[in-house]
């Protein structure tokens, strides 16, 4: 899933999906490169499946 997946399936602005998901605004701001694994896991709950996990949307630094 990606950033703007998430904002349009909730239809919210980051702010608001900070706040929906418990994070700091600068905490979304920080996934344009992809949303961390565990945050997407939540996201896939929250979403009853509607958006789903996937390990290739998040980069990880070396």
């Amino acid at each position: 899933m990606t950033l703007t997946d998430v904002l349009e399936h909730f239809k919210v602005k980051p702010s608001e999906l900070a706040e929906k998901l418990g994070v700091t605004p600068g905490a979304i701001s920080q996934w344009k490169d992809g949303i961390p694994e565990g945050r997407q896991w939540q996201i896939q709950l929250m979403t009853d499946g509607a958006l789903k996990a996937s390990k290739r949307s998040h980069q990880s630094a070396a």
